[in-house]
């Protein structure tokens, strides 16, 4: 089976997930109904393997996306953008997520990611950034 774009975002070991409840059977429900979840807690309380752990269990893609005040929609959805052949769109993460029937994770944060992870530019999205103001 050839490799796809996709296929980077797929869970492929089981994660280490010790359940606490039965939020692994809340999580088959919803994903089964099409129902968005919204997961809260203390950082570090495990939100972000739960939801690894039912990537890997459903075999579906995971896309982590950090958000903050500053994204726009184009920065989820997609935009077009100008390459060598014109001008082209280019799927955004939550985009790709749907296209591929996987599951857009988004950890929202009070900080722009440039301020906790400026040294790995990997992680952050570009964002539409706002007129710079005009000197009279």
């Amino acid at each position: 089976m050839a490799s796809t774009a996709i296929d980077a975002y797929r869970i492929t070991e089981e994660p280490y997930y010790r359940p606490s409840a039965d939020e692994i059977r809340l999580y088959e429900h919803a994903y089964a109904h099409r129902l968005p979840l919204i997961l809260k807690g203390p950082t570090g309380c495990g939100k972000t393997r739960f939801v690894e752990y039912m990537a890997w269990k459903l075999r579906r893609p995971l896309i982590t996306l950090a958000c903050n005040e500053d994204m726009t929609a184009s920065d989820l959805v997609g935009r077009y953008l100008l390459d060598a052949n014109g001008t082209a769109w280019h799927d955004g993460p939550l985009t790709q997520a749907v296209r591929h029937g996987g599951i857009c994770y988004a950890k929202f944060s009070r900080y722009r990611p440039e301020y906790y992870c400026s040294h790995d530019q990997r992680r952050l999205l570009y964002q539409d950034l706002p007129p710079k103001p005009q000197c009279s």
